[in-house]
């Protein structure tokens, strides 16, 4: 009879009502239907990273875990690009973590050769990261903040340009001087 009377079927709203949704009433239907539309690409990144689909599976759920407390405190202008960049960060924290712990089975024969490996794998990384922190201390002030800010604390463009009283164009180009720095620093 009347059609604009009729509620809009949660399925048919755009990320930005599933959103709004989730943060204004805590909708965790509207949030779920958001990260399932997104499921496909989040699933192919952990896959990309982590490499093992047991692996990506799990990084599936954990992000959606950590969705559900990030999306309430970050001002999120793309959700896609938002939530491949916290996947693509969440598989890095992963990495990181496992690179850290390897364990060698006891039964191993040639353990010593094998310690020699990780020891050395382990000193490659180690001064891998000790050259990143010398290089990011080099990069002129705002670029070394805004690198920070968005790399290690995961801020987006918007609250980097609020915390740094600037613009997001300037925050971009601060961002991508720095990541060029940074990677001629590295290659030196």
């Amino acid at each position: 009879m009347f059609s604009f009377f009729k509620k809009k079927n949660i399925n048919d709203l755009s990320a930005e009502e599933l959103l709004e949704s989730y943060r204004n009433d805590g909708n965790q239907e509207a949030l779920g239907i958001l990260y399932e539309r997104h499921l496909e690409m989040v699933y192919n990144t952990c896959v990309k990273y982590l490499t093992e689909p047991a692996l990506a599976q799990d990084a599936v759920l954990d992000i959606f875990e950590t969705l559900t407390e990030k999306v309430k405190t970050h001002d999120i202008q793309r959700f896609d690009g938002w939530l491949f960049m916290l996947t693509k960060n969440h598989c890095l924290m992963q990495l990181r973590k496992s690179s850290k712990s390897v364990t060698v089975s006891i039964e191993e024969r040639n353990l010593s050769d094998k310690e020699e490996t990780y020891k050395e794998h382990d000193n490659e990384q180690e001064n891998q990261l000790q050259s990143l922190e010398y290089c990011i201390e080099k990069l002129p002030e705002e670029q070394r903040l805004a690198v920070k800010l968005f790399y290690l604390e995961e801020k987006t463009y918007k609250e980097i340009a609020e915390t740094m009283n600037t613009d997001v164009e300037k925050v971009r180009s601060f961002i991508q001087n720095g990541r060029r720095n940074l990677k001629n620093c590295m290659g030196k």
